[in-house]
């Protein structure tokens, strides 16, 4: 017996027990009916799809459920904030802007290179006035947070601007010669469906929004010199990882 949901609406409430397998319906405090399930709770039957059709041709009712889970959502504690902003204070000097150089690590990038290659020696790429300023003012903040320096060294990349998504630019470099020559690092960077199979479930999230990042970490000094880069204010090179390294993304 199938009861719908407007027979059900009609007769509310109406009472179930799993246990016992009955369902009934009450009026005024008096039990009206009541119907009772003697099946198996554990028994089930399965149906191959060629009987399915011979059924369905003959007629007969089917139904098709798709069952969903649906986890609650989770209701934000909103006496957090107290607490959150104890902890902001407490560590207040990692929000603090970077200056200077980061200390040595272990895991400092590192730049190995073919054996049998020549540097590469670029001349710097022609820009408009309005960007020469852009490189003026970003080479002597680079200068001033000591993460270049002067160099002479016969390694050279042409430097360039690229816009950022607030608007604002960014210094890059053109290794492409240098990483035709660089030993590629085969660490395989996860894949993106990976990642989202592993957050399955989660109820919170956090991340890390590093002021360039890359920045935050140093390069092997046997390996300075071969980062350096011209522009029209002269030759430098940097101490920290710069954006554009073929081996870079691994390293971060």
């Amino acid at each position: 017996m199938i009861l719908g949901c407007d027979w059900i609406y009609q007769h509310s409430p109406i009472g179930m027990d799993l246990k016992k397998r009955t369902l009934s319906i009450t009026k005024d405090g008096i039990s009206r009916v009541q119907f009772s399930d003697f099946t198996d709770p554990g028994k089930s039957s399965n149906i191959d799809e060629i009987k399915l059709h011979k059924l369905l041709a003959k007629g007969v009712m089917g139904y098709l459920l798709q069952l969903k889970v649906v986890q609650p959502e989770a209701q934000p504690n909103q006496d957090n904030s107290a607490l959150v902003s104890e902890i902001l204070d407490q560590y207040a000097e990692v929000f603090n802007e970077p200056s200077g150089l980061p200390p040595k690590r272990d895991c400092d990038h590192t730049i190995p290179l073919k054996p049998g290659h020549s540097p590469p020696n670029i001349r710097p790429y022609r820009m408009p006035h309005h960007q020469k300023d852009e490189v003026k003012k970003l080479i002597k903040n680079m200068l001033d947070q000591a993460i270049i320096q002067k160099s002479q060294s016969p390694y050279s990349s042409p430097g360039m601007l690229v816009r950022k998504k607030d608007n604002s630019w960014r210094f890059c470099v053109d290794f492409r010669q240098l990483n035709d020559h660089t030993i590629k690092n085969k660490f395989p960077i996860p894949a993106v469906d990976d990642l989202f199979d592993e957050l399955q479930g989660a109820n919170y999230f956090s991340g890390l929004d590093l002021t360039s990042g890359f920045h935050q970490v140093r390069v092997k000094e046997e390996d300075i010199h071969k980062i350096a880069f011209t522009t029209h204010l002269g030759h430098f090179e940097f101490l920290v990882m710069p954006f554009g390294l073929t081996n870079a993304p691994a390293t971060f």
